[in-house]
């Protein structure tokens, strides 16, 4: 199924570096792909072994299905066109070759456009040619893979990233990093610390300094509203506990003021895993307590009902639903298509629905497979 694009493009004929072709893929980029209409608007996946770098049969198997999408369009939009569109396409997976996958790529192409991500989560194979992008792995990989934040906090200093996934990047501004300069009377004449570090008086100052870098994070524009995971060497993890301020998500123990960062990404993960996990459960126990009070939706055509009138307040999903149908009646109902590829078919009507629960900007949750039994799709309806 489809949704939209506009976002950092590469569109064929602008000159553009390599490197920058292939992207990980953003909140921003969700939103920009959902607001792209038009037909035809190709979405092509290509699953990769993990951190693969792209080789001659990566590329192979990306111009095979460029090749499947240009001869099913030929018919509808003639070969000149269809030509044009897959030719871009070509051109920039023959730009990639060499580069870092993640578990897949995602190619995104239309008339005036053509652009690929670095997919974080296992896709399937497969191509869509709609009026719109597919979007659903897109908002799964954002959903699996949020932006936050880390402080990297140490006895003499502290410094903030900020990014999603294994992106991140250091804020350098008059905010962070931030030095924790020792009291004079710590130090001797030749700047040398002295045993009396220890005092109450120092713990008092690293105390005012936990207290300031938390400020400090909590006023950062950037990264306001996102999740906090504090890497904390062992004599300010206990401060940076006691903070409420902070309010982490959690907080790692260990000496890493130098660790690279992908190294700080990799331990920021399980922290970020377990605050999904956290989400997860409270958006169940969410609709567990509206279908007591008769305020969920069940179901795919029950929610696709709610969902066009612009009701769902939670919308929570089974990872491995999908449901390619027929939309009747101006729209109003599904009939199930057993083929994604048969005429006027939505590729995944559960697509279209993530996609109109976050224009009118409600949250989007997914699950395990089997969570929510043979339903697949189920809502919490907004407040009357």
């Amino acid at each position: 199924m489809p949704t939209r694009v506009t976002s950092k493009l590469f569109v064929v004929g602008e000159s553009s570096s390599t490197s920058s072709l292939l992207k990980d893929v953003t909140t921003d980029d969700l939103r920009s792909l959902q607001l792209a209409s038009g037909y035809p608007l190709i979405s092509i996946f290509v699953p990769t072994a993990p951190d693969l770098l792209i080789g001659p049969e990566e590329h192979a198997r990306a111009l095979a299905l460029i090749t499947t999408t240009e001869e099913r369009l030929v018919p509808e939009v003639g070969d000149a066109n269809a030509r044009r569109l897959t030719d871009s396409l070509r051109s920039l997976v023959s730009a990639l070759v060499g580069q870092r996958t993640g578990r897949g790529l995602a190619l995104f192409v239309g008339p005036d456009r053509c652009v690929v991500y670095r997919m974080p989560e296992s896709v399937e194979e497969r191509i869509v040619v709609d009026p719109t992008f597919a979007t659903r792995d897109i908002a799964r990989a954002v959903n699996l893979h949020p932006p936050y934040r880390i402080v990297l906090l140490g006895s003499g200093k502290a410094r903030m990233f900020i990014g999603a996934g294994n992106s991140l990047r250091e804020v350098n501004d008059d905010a962070f990093p931030v030095a924790n300069s020792p009291s004079p009377e710590s130090l001797d004449r030749k700047g040398h610390r002295l045993s009396s570090d220890r005092t109450s008086k120092e713990r008092h100052g690293h105390q005012a300094f936990v207290r300031r870098v938390a400020q400090l994070a909590a006023d950062h524009a950037d990264g306001s509203g996102l999740p906090l995971i504090v890497i904390a060497s062992t004599a300010m993890a206990p401060l940076a506990r006691k903070e409420l301020l902070l309010d982490p998500i959690d907080v790692v123990v260990g000496s890493y003021e130098r660790a690279s960062v992908s190294r700080l990404a990799q331990l920021a993960r399980p922290s970020l895993d377990g605050h999904l996990s956290a989400i997860r459960e409270k958006s169940l126990a969410r609709l567990d307590a509206a279908s007591r009070q008769r305020r969920s939706a069940l179901g795919i055509h029950h929610v696709w009902t709610v969902a066009r009138r612009n009701e769902v307040e939670l919308l929570v999903v089974d990872e491995s639903f999908r449901y390619p149908a027929w939309t009747t009646l101006g729209g109003q109902t599904l009939v199930r298509a057993f083929s994604a590829e048969m005429p006027d078919v939505l590729d995944d009507a559960v697509d279209e629905i993530i996609e109109m629960v976050q224009r009118t900007h409600g949250t989007v949750c997914f699950v395990r497979a089997g969570e929510l039994g043979n339903d697949g799709i189920a809502a919490v309806r907004t407040r009357r």
